[in-house]
């Protein structure tokens, strides 16, 4: 009677335990859904900034292009040439063009720890080309 009492005591141990196990278990298994979750929702709101920001510089793109034809219809009416100060500043916009386009186009490959640097730096170069490109259209 006493080895039953032994027997039924270690497997009453050994449900124990193993219920315990189960549990933490469970419990971990619960945090990991709960953090691919926040890394999902983390992962979709990149996307959308991402998102954001191409359409935006679209839109500035686009502005942009609207102005320069704007110029050349201006040129094209001849009421005043370019001058040597001109063409090297178009010459600096159209490589700003080019290097903000080609930012744009790496945008799936920047990291969240990039984003502020590179949405800032993208953000400037667009400044800078409607800037320039305004005050050129003012001599016009």
């Amino acid at each position: 009677m006493l080895k039953v009492k032994k027997i039924s005591a270690v497997l009453l141990i050994s449900v124990v335990a193993l219920a315990a196990c189960n549990t933490g278990k469970q419990k971990q298994k619960s945090d990991n859904t709960d953090q691919d979750t926040l890394k999902k929702e983390v992962s979709a709101e990149f996307q959308k900034k991402k998102e954001e920001l191409k359409q935006l510089a679209g839109k500035e793109f686009s502005n942009i292009n609207n102005k320069i034809r704007e110029l050349n219809n201006k040129i094209e009416e001849g009421e005043k040439k370019l001058t040597e100060e001109h063409n090297e500043i178009l010459d600096e916009i159209q490589e700003r063009r080019v290097s903000a386009n080609e930012k744009l186009n790496k945008i799936k490959d920047v990291s969240e720890e990039e984003w502020n640097e590179f949405q800032q730096k993208l953000k400037e170069d667009i400044d800078t080309i409607k800037t320039k490109l305004d005050d050129i259209l003012d001599d016009f």
